[in-house]
């Protein structure tokens, strides 16, 4: 199958260009380039055309010039080979192997459609024989007599009845807030461990790089439904435990000004000198 794209661009070469804002004298150039490939082959046709306007507006910094000069030449490569990586997959689609990789992947499709069911049901059976869900779950006031909010079901992982500020009585919200809980959880859990690099930051370790092994092994632990509702609540509150040690390096940080690390060695190096000395006065 062809593949037809019409790419039109327009390149202003504007010339004296100063501090003021006004429009000068500028010169359009606008080429239309018609692309066509057909497997890897390509046949381009570029046309241009040029133009002048004069502006009627006064230009008042006559000191600087700058010229923005481009050849269609240079400009026809690049769409050229912007359009390589596009027609390679479409040939890969239209190829033999593409059509066996569509095959399975609708297999695929129609194996998991009908183990769907199955799943949710499953995952049902999981959360209603489970500790952690339902009307019998722990709250977060424990055996303390407390009017516990009636909207809280106990359908979602992690609920214990908390909502002194009614913040979930609706449930476009209440869904809204556990989505950006799991997400900051699942965010400090990971700086809690200082496994970011992101942007640079140093300690990610990317998603793959501990080989295939591994995430075979938690694909088949997340694919097993009863284990799945399990770790939903031990995600949850790893999570709530993880951002609430961030605030307390942050508040040892605004304090003393080292990380987690220094003083946890400083507490333990402090308490150690104590121990030694009877707890009386440490000099050092």
């Amino acid at each position: 199958m062809a593949i037809s794209t019409h790419i039109s661009f327009f390149i202003i070469n504007i010339h004296n260009c100063g501090v003021a804002s006004e429009w000068p004298k500028e010169e359009v150039v606008m080429a239309v380039i018609n692309s066509q490939g057909l497997g890897l082959g390509f046949s381009t046709s570029v046309s241009s055309s040029w133009r002048l306007r004069k502006s009627n507006k006064p230009n008042f910094n006559t000191n600087k010039r700058y010229s923005c000069k481009a050849s269609w030449e240079e400009l026809a490569g690049v769409l050229v080979f912007s359009a390589i990586p596009f027609t390679a997959v479409k040939a890969i689609a239209n190829s033999p192997l593409g059509e066996s990789l569509q095959r399975r992947l609708q297999q695929r499709k129609k194996f998991a459609v009908q183990n769907s069911a199955k799943f949710r049901s499953l995952a049902l059976k999981a959360r209603q024989q489970s500790l952690w869900y339902g009307e019998e779950r722990p709250r977060w006031l424990g055996p303390i007599p407390y009017d516990y909010p009636h909207y809280l079901t106990g359908e979602l992982p992690g609920d214990y009845g908390f909502d002194i500020a009614g913040l979930s009585k609706d449930p476009l919200a209440f869904q809204k807030y556990f989505n950006f809980e799991i997400l900051h959880a699942r965010w400090a859990m990971l700086a809690a461990l200082d496994t970011l690099d992101y942007l640079g930051i140093p300690g990610l370790h990317l998603a793959g790089s501990q080989g295939v092994i591994v995430i075979a092994i938690c694909q088949a632990i997340l694919m097993d439904p009863e284990a799945f509702e399990e770790l939903k609540v031990k995600e949850i509150k790893n999570g709530r435990l993880a951002m609430v040690a961030w605030l307390g390096f942050y508040t040892q940080a605004a304090f003393t000004g080292k990380g987690p690390l220094q003083n946890l060695i400083d507490h333990v190096h402090l308490t150690i000198l104590l121990m030694k000395n009877g707890f009386g006065d440490v000099k050092g």
